[in-house]
């Protein structure tokens, strides 16, 4: 394996740090299966004060949306769900209403690939704020309305996650949070990659900062399956060599090759250059890459995952 010097690019990043503000940035780049570099710039916590490395744990934003789709998937694969049904199918009381179209084809695939017709959706509960998040029944009969024929139109829609999530607990008769770390981060040995923040990573995550550098209060959603997942730089790019098919020596299969390419062969066109697929968007960058992964960015974090198969 050669060696890489990315120092110039360091400096680059701890210049762009100081110039634009920014508390920190941890980041980590494989090849193969190997992690060439990986590091952390920066401040976690400028209070406490703690600096940032490739171990601390972040807020993903919706990069949680491809860990729930392999959930999905596991589910898939025992034949528990079928990702072409409707997904009222597996709700409880509470069901997804049409207002155009045929609900019967808000199938599960659909929800995942943001073509099921629900709108554009984000419902944030801050803790210093007496409003917390209901139970999904009742966000699914406020929000759960189909504003446009399923499978005709990508809308982006973080409450379709909030289902998967909400389909993955009825299914699995687990809690979400529970089915992950026993079914995804356990088996693929990612230590510090969780739902929400369980007391013992919270001295290990990045404060989550507002660009006028103040702390921003702790917040959730009702939509955790699009959003709620945390995890350091080291975790991520484990998880992305997984869906890359690099069987990792310490890490279990826990999907078939099969199941991952299904997940990567977009349904729908978000955009001239991309389309999305189960969790995943692929996109053509501007190098003429084929790529594919998940962004995302909300208060206080932004993040990317890239993949080039």
């Amino acid at each position: 394996m050669l060696k890489h010097d990315f120092s110039a690019v360091e400096n680059l990043i701890r210049t762009q740090l100081a110039q634009m503000g920014i508390a920190s940035l941890s980041l980590a780049i494989a090849q193969g299966n190997h992690i060439l570099w990986e590091t952390g710039v920066g401040w976690a916590d400028r209070a406490a004060p703690r600096l940032a490395d490739e171990h601390t744990v972040y807020s993903l934003a919706s990069i949680s949306k491809p860990m729930t789709t392999t959930a999905l998937m596991i589910l898939v694969e025992r034949g528990l769900i079928d990702l072409d049904c409707p997904i009222n199918k597996y709700l409880g009381n509470a069901k997804l209403t049409a207002h155009l179209g045929d609900v019967a084809d808000a199938t599960v695939r659909r929800v995942a690939n943001h073509s099921s017709g629900l709108p554009l959706h984000c419902h944030f509960f801050y803790e210093d704020e007496e409003i917390d998040r209901p139970h999904m029944d009742e966000t699914i009969r406020r929000y759960g309305h189909i504003m446009m024929p399923p499978g005709e139109t990508y809308q982006y829609a973080n409450s379709g996650f909030g289902l998967l999530e909400y389909l993955i607990e009825r299914v699995s008769g687990q809690s979400y949070p529970d089915f992950l770390r026993q079914e995804i981060f356990i088996p693929l040995n990612l230590p510090r990659t969780t739902v929400d923040l369980p007391a013992n990573l919270k001295p290990y995550s990045a404060v989550r900062y507002a660009q006028n550098g103040k702390h921003i209060p702790w917040y959730t959603f009702d939509h955790p399956g699009a959003s709620a997942v945390w995890a350091s730089a080291h975790d991520l790019v484990r998880f992305g060599l997984f869906h890359l098919k690099t069987h990792l020596p310490d890490q279990k299969t826990i999907l078939t090759d099969a199941s991952i390419d299904r997940m990567q062969q977009p349904t729908v066109r978000s955009s001239e250059q991309s389309g999305y697929g189960i969790g995943f968007r692929v996109t053509e960058d501007d190098g003429g890459y084929l790529t594919t992964g998940h962004d995302g960015a909300m208060g206080g974090v932004r993040t990317r995952l890239i993949l080039v198969p």
